[in-house]
């Protein structure tokens, strides 16, 4: 992050530095299928504001936010009924907010589960 300020000649800049370890680490997730839902839960992030989990349909379809949580408490989301014969791909990551701004942690592994 950066400022700048112009005053005739003379120019300020100003730099932001966030401390090394702002960012939060990638969830590890584990994926069970029950009839035509998913039990997702991940491990719990110190630090950590709150979640968001994604879910894709296919291989090529694109991820699909179905979930917030503004707590770092909640570790597990059950999804609503999904379609049979299709295949779904599951991932979550964490964040954390700083001064009012929210800073993302990376993609947990993409969990790949067939609805029978």
């Amino acid at each position: 992050n950066t400022e700048m300020k112009v005053s005739g000649n003379r120019c300020n800049v100003r730099m932001v530095i966030l401390k090394s370890g702002t960012r939060p680490a990638k969830p590890k997730v584990t994926v069970k299928r029950s009839g035509r839902r998913l039990k997702i839960k991940y491990k719990k992030i110190s630090g950590a504001s709150g979640y968001r989990i994604y879910i894709r349909t296919g291989k090529k379809g694109k991820y699909k936010r179905v979930k917030q949580y503004t707590s770092g408490k909640k570790v597990s989301y059950t999804s609503k009924k999904l379609k049979r014969k299709k295949t779904y791909y599951v991932k979550v990551r964490a964040y954390k907010i700083i001064n009012g701004k929210k800073y993302f942690g990376g993609y947990s592994k993409s969990k790949k589960v067939k609805i029978k």
